[in-house]
């Protein structure tokens, strides 16, 4: 009985952290050469895996980390190969 109550509690997780992530939203803002290249929409609905932008953009695991626990409405300065990233959670 009480593996059974072990595995739905790891079931009904998973499944939490599974709605959660495809609920986020997030506004990146890009500086390259101190300009301005402007932002983008990140709707995690999409994605097939949690922060699958931020991984494709080779962002690396301490900034995924740091984004990944992020509530919203905070931001984040992150530097990625000489660029600047303002990353803002909105939902």
């Amino acid at each position: 009985m009480k593996n059974i109550r072990t595995y739905i509690s790891k079931l009904q997780q998973k499944i939490i952290t599974n709605i959660e992530f495809k609920q986020r939203i997030w506004i990146i803002n890009i500086l390259k050469n101190s300009k301005n290249d402007g932002s983008i929409v990140i709707n995690e609905d999409s994605f097939n895996y949690p922060l699958e932008w931020m991984v494709l953009n080779h962002y690396d695991s301490n900034m995924l980390q740091v984004i990944d626990t992020m509530k919203t409405s905070e931001t984040q300065t992150l530097l990625l190969n000489n660029e600047i990233h303002h990353v803002m959670r909105v939902k």
